[in-house]
């Protein structure tokens, strides 16, 4: 019931952004949009290119906290139910919400606050009750870079993060997935990439001897991560596992990665991120096998 407009006026220039976290920033305010439209009605996304200059007259106050300068805005507009001015003051708070126990953790506009502040961007919120409310996302457009000869072996990634072993990423989510295959083989490692749990299981069934660890998503479609993992630990009980998931931490739903003592890591994420914790799990099961077989030595 809710009819939606997608718009990219002009032609807008590139941003420097994580990809995997201003999605979350779009799906985040297009929820809220949905939830403020039970009924139905319009949802318009748009993306177009626009200039900054500070026009204030004495005593005016910005649109945007930004420098003058060239930025990307990303509109998330609707239909809605809108706003009263005292929830506006309060929307990007942690942990307020104005949904029904249950509906809503008071995170979500929280976490795109944070994100683009991140970006050194600003967010400009206008809102009317019955009528609708409009997001607009300021990112600032890539300055451009001179060209440098590339080091071999360095990539922007810092050593202690390289490593030559194989993972197994299993992610449902293109996007994510991608990322995290991008970062593995850029800093060094051989990836097997897997959409659901079943073909990640198929694949290391395949590939047993050679995958030393394996990331995989806690929800996906038709075998969830957990369980998975409980597959392959049967055919191999010493791999190394670490779970990822967007839902929230205290839910209850990622319980079992910390009874099972395995890293749990919150989408989205950032490539060092992922890459630090991957280096950690192997270099502490590489400790865990020399202590073994220096104690097997002293027997």
């Amino acid at each position: 019931m809710i009819e939606l407009t997608v718009e990219t006026l002009g032609d807008p220039e590139p941003i420097y952004g994580d990809a995997t976290q201003l999605h979350q920033v779009l799906l985040n305010l297009c929820l809220n949009a949905r939830d403020a439209m039970p009924n139905g009605g319009q949802l318009i996304l748009r993306c177009q290119q626009e200039t900054i200059c500070d026009r204030r007259g004495p005593g005016e106050k910005p649109l945007v906290d930004l420098a003058p300068g060239e930025y990307v805005v990303f509109t998330v507009q609707d239909t809605g139910c809108g706003m009263t001015p005292e929830v506006m003051e309060r929307i990007f708070d942690p942990f307020f919400t104005t949904k029904d126990v249950g509906k809503g953790t008071g995170l979500g506009l929280a976490m795109v606050y944070g994100i683009v502040q991140q970006h050194q961007g600003a967010i400009h919120v206008e809102s009317e009750l019955g009528v609708g409310t409009t997001f607009r996302v300021y990112l600032p457009v890539a300055s451009p870079v001179a060209e440098t000869p590339e080091v071999p072996g360095a990539g922007g990634i810092e050593e202690s993060l390289r490593g030559s072993e194989t993972v197994l990423v299993a992610e449902d989510e293109p996007s994510v997935r991608k990322l995290a295959v991008r970062s593995l083989q850029r800093a060094g490692y051989k990836a097997f990439e897997a959409t659901t749990g079943q073909e990640a299981v198929e694949l290391f069934e395949q590939h047993a001897d050679e995958i030393d660890l394996v990331v995989l998503d806690v929800m996906m479609p038709g075998m969830t991560g957990r369980q998975a993992y409980e597959r392959i630990k049967s055919i191999r009980p010493d791999v190394q596992a670490i779970f990822c998931t967007a839902y929230d931490p205290t839910a209850g739903e990622t319980d079992f990665a910390e009874q099972c003592g395995l890293p749990l890591l919150q989408k989205p994420y950032r490539s060092e991120q992922l890459l630090r914790t991957i280096r950690d799990c192997l270099n502490g099961s590489r400790e865990q096998t020399q202590t073994e077989t220096f104690a097997d030595a002293l027997v």
